[in-house]
């Protein structure tokens, strides 16, 4: 697609697609107007009308936009999702009347629109079994058996879709069998082994089309609310020599890890079973980010580990995913290779302090003047000293020299600085002059340092008290929260911003007032907000902030009890990474008890 092309917007690109005269299909991501906002809502219908006067070849190609966009928005969280996706069902029988089209290709495409449209019309569904009753092409076929089973399970979906699973194409018997576990569990009842028989099926030639993302293929999506099926699905892959089996294999348990609380077993041995480029990459970012309930499978990470030759990526994810465990006999690992992750690690105990002060020591006396990444492992360094609070102490000289660094080096010395507390006492008049001098972002980091340092708040009151009225945001609340009663002064500009419309600010705000005024009655609908809803897996930072909280308030946050419960009677994970999760679930026990 040209410059000039681009320019003249998506509306008349569309036209020369329509014509046979535009370029390739996959640029429509590009296009201004063409993306997840408000623009798309008149241009879609647009494109809509243009299908009927498209040649042939322009038609299929502005069914390939039109598809590859309704697929990408079941795939986000767009706050147009919605109303795109209304405006897709509206033109449901345009759609329907391409299934009839000469070229398969069309057919297929048309097939795959109204499977990511589903525009709830039985017509629909009745069209897509008609046309699959005389449809001569295997893979238009299985496209339009897909498409049956996205309609969801009404106008007996099952039984029709259960009497193509002898179908001699094997593209087709596979897409029955992916159509019937996609439909609510009891759905597919009568249809032993689901799970096994797509794993057959997966190994047949010409069955379905390997890509290199997503890993699982279409048997994630699949197998996603069926548990007992994708338990049985890897079992079955396990030990197949195929490199694709393997790959969708952990990409299928990956999947279930992270969605569900008590997964098969057979999930985290196809996971610690990864060979090397078998999805490595993505079992090394599940292992880093599995925390606790990584503990039972400690002695395979560290044979993961120890292993030579050993897969790499796999290899630093149990490395971190051990280091986050604190399990000392990765401790020489890890200091030998402190800083040489690409994976940020979790926070080492602090009683092991004594054994990487002189590492993080030498990381931090290269460091000053030099920026973050100049200096291999200093944002390690500066996590892990911030991370042992009073056991960083040793480091305190080092870490002074730092707040002449630049300016995100600096702060997080200053932060560090401040954990360390009162035996940091040397740094308190430079601490104090980086907080009243020049404006930078750290000011209050300095402040809230000093104060930490000295025990006097009357700096920290005036600078972050200060940033507070300006209204500055998320890191301002939390140094106010530690201030409590001290910033009193203060409250009222943090009252304000319980609205906010950030969940990060909000919650921000809730934990500041509670600290300060020791009232819950404002903040508890912020608090109770972080957990309305279902588990979907996508509770981040400001929710386990929130359920802390509860816990903390007690007794007055007691209207928070069922949704507590629910929290952790929920089969699927609320948390956005399996660690964060477990450290919600935790935090719900402890809440519970403490609100009586």
């Amino acid at each position: 697609m040209t410059q000039e092309q681009s320019q003249d917007g998506p509306a008349d690109w569309a036209r020369e697609l329509a014509a046979g005269r535009g370029s390739a299909a996959e640029h429509w991501r590009h296009l201004p107007g063409w993306d997840r906002g408000i623009e798309m809502h008149r241009l879609l219908p647009q494109l809509f009308r243009l299908l009927e006067e498209a040649s042939q070849p322009g038609r299929t190609s502005l069914l390939e936009v039109l598809a590859d966009r309704a697929d990408d928005l079941r795939r986000t969280r767009s706050a147009h999702r919605e109303r795109a996706l209304q405006l897709y069902a509206a033109e449901w029988e345009r759609i329907v009347g391409l299934l009839d089209d000469e070229r398969a290709e069309t057919r297929r495409l048309a097939a795959r629109l109204l499977a990511a449209v589903r525009p709830g019309r039985p017509e629909a569904t009745a069209a897509l079994k008609d046309r699959a009753g005389v449809e001569s092409s295997p893979e238009t076929l299985a496209r339009l058996l897909t498409a049956v089973g996205a309609q969801g399970p009404g106008d007996g979906a099952a039984a029709w879709l259960r009497c193509w699973l002898d179908h001699p194409a094997p593209p087709v018997r596979l897409s029955a069998a992916l159509a019937l576990l996609e439909l609510p569990d009891g759905d597919g009842a009568g249809v032993d082994g689901l799970g096994e028989r797509a794993a057959r099926l997966l190994g047949e030639p010409g069955a379905w089309q390997a890509r290199p993302y997503p890993l699982a293929g279409p048997f994630g999506r699949a197998l996603r609310d069926r548990p007992r099926e994708a338990a049985r699905f890897v079992t079955a892959l396990a030990g197949r020599p195929g490199g694709t089996e393997q790959r969708v294999a952990v990409g299928v348990a990956i999947e279930q890890l992270r969605r569900r609380r008590r997964p098969a077993e057979a999930h985290w041995r196809t996971v610690l079973g990864t060979g090397k480029g078998e999805g490595s990459h993505e079992a090394r970012l599940l292992l880093a980010r599995s925390g606790r309930a990584l503990a039972p499978y400690a002695d395979e990470l560290l044979a993961l580990v120890e292993a030579e030759p050993g897969d790499t990526w796999l290899r630093e994810g149990a490395l971190v995913a051990l280091v986050a465990l604190g399990d000392r006999r990765v401790l020489p690992y890890y200091r030998d290779e402190f800083g040489g992750q690409l994976l940020p690690v979790g926070a080492p105990p602090p009683d092991w302090a004594a054994d990487l002060l002189p590492t993080v020591r030498r990381v931090l006396g290269r460091a000053k003047r030099l920026r973050r990444w100049e200096v291999r492992g200093l944002d390690e360094a500066l996590r892990v000293a911030r991370s042992w609070g009073p056991a960083a102490a040793p480091l305190a000289q080092k870490l002074t020299a730092l707040l002449d660094a630049p300016s995100i080096t600096a702060r997080a010395a200053a932060e560090a600085l401040g954990e360390i507390g009162s035996q940091a006492a040397p740094a308190a008049g430079e601490l104090a002059r980086l907080a009243t001098g020049r404006p930078w972002h750290g000011a209050q980091t300095a402040a809230w340092a000093h104060w930490r340092i000295t025990g006097d708040p009357g700096l920290a009151l005036r600078t972050v008290g200060a940033a507070a009225r300006a209204g500055l945001g998320h890191p301002v609340y939390r140094y106010l929260a530690a201030l409590g009663p001290l910033a009193l002064d203060f409250a009222e500009p943090v009252r304000e911003l319980l609205d906010a419309p950030g969940e990060f600010s909000r919650v921000g705000a809730a934990v500041a007032w509670w600290r300060i005024t020791g009232d819950p009655a404002p903040a508890l609908p912020v608090l109770l907000r972080q957990l309305a809803g279902p588990a979907d897996g996508t509770a981040g930072e400001p929710t386990l902030r929130a359920v802390r909280l509860l816990g903390e308030i007690g007794a007055p946050a007691g209207v928070a009890a069922p949704p507590l419960r629910a929290l952790l009677a929920a089969e699927r994970r609320h948390g956005a990474t399996i660690a964060l999760d477990e450290e919600l679930c935790a935090a719900a026990r402890t809440a519970l008890e403490r609100l009586g």
